[in-house]
């Protein structure tokens, strides 16, 4: 029987596959191992992430969120140094507001403002004012290189930490020197570091502007006709906002959409802002119905409103 030779073109053609698949290796390969800790990080990141949302304080899956941190870390330690962990990290340790600063500063002038405000957000939320302050303070430009929206931020934050009022005042003022920046929110900021700063005739007549500019903003919103109807239940106090129970902890904000979840908010604030410079100032009968507006409107903790 006749030994059969490989073919001469079968043999060249692997031959050059050999070749491609090697050459291939040797471009692609290290970018896959470069790649490849990196992402690893990521994603360990994400589900620490994950673990924290579903925790509710539960100490298993804080511990696992601890874990998934150090193992982001062992795959590709310069993850410790971007915003996305320092969050998660910040998330357990509050109390490393020094660390959050360093971040920070750490970070190129473009994306400080970012990381400082994402990091000082945090600190709001469990009403820890004073490192939201310091962070968003190091986080930001010079005064005279802020933003009119930055120089709101930081004066609305000094407010609720009661620190730097001078400044703070300062600042809100170069805000609203420009008639075309003129909003509640501005003044609404104004309104509550003047209350700080115990001038509280000063701070209810800008409260009062806040309240009367929200509402011609309200107006000026297009909004659907449904929700339109909605704000003007809000307005009138009609339901769903009435008659909440106050053991009722529900949030009335969870059913609507984002807009009119702003709005909402920020119309019981600034009610809410108003009733305590009213109590501050003696008014203790016109500060209740300003507390039953933002009680009718099913928001009963107030020490959330801030």
């Amino acid at each position: 029987m006749a030994t059969l030779n490989p073919s001469p073109i079968r043999s060249e053609r692997w031959t050059l596959v050999g070749i491609i698949l090697f050459l291939t290796g040797i471009v692609v390969l290290p970018i896959v191992n470069a790649y490849w800790p990196i992402e690893r990080a990521r994603w360990l990141l994400a589900a620490a992430d994950n673990a924290l949302e579903v925790s509710k304080g539960d100490d298993t899956a804080r511990r696992e969120a601890m874990t998934l941190l150090d193992r982001a870390k062992a795959s590709f330690p310069d993850i410790e140094n971007t915003l996305d962990f320092a969050r998660i990290s910040f998330r357990m340790n509050p109390e490393e507001t020094d660390r959050a600063i360093k971040l920070v500063l750490s970070m190129e002038p473009s994306r400080q403002v970012h990381a400082a405000n994402a990091l000082a957000e945090m600190r709001l939320e469990t009403q820890d004012f004073d490192a939201a302050y310091e962070i968003l303070a190091a986080g930001y430009p010079a005064p005279s290189d802020r933003t009119p929206i930055e120089q709101n931020q930081l004066a609305y934050y000094a407010a609720l930490a009661n620190r730097d009022l001078d400044a703070a005042l300062a600042g809100i003022e170069k805000a609203l020197s420009d008639p075309e920046l003129r909003s509640a929110s501005f003044l609404d900021t104004k309104a509550w570091v003047l209350f700080r700063m115990g001038r509280i005739e000063d701070a209810l007549a800008a409260i009062d502007e806040a309240i009367e500019e929200l509402e011609g903003e309200v107006n000026q919103i297009e909004f659907p006709p449904a929700v339109r109807q909605k704000i003007q239940d809000l307005m009138e106090g009609k339901e769903p906002f009435v008659k909440r129970p106050l053991e009722d902890k529900s949030d009335p904000l969870s059913s609507f959409n984002r807009n009119f979840a702003q709005v909402l908010k920020s119309l019981v604030v600034i009610h809410y802002h108003r009733a305590e410079i009213l109590e501050a100032a003696g008014m203790l009968e016109e500060a209740d119905q300003e507390y039953s507006w933002v009680q009718d409107r099913g928001f009963n903790d107030f020490d959330r409103l801030y």
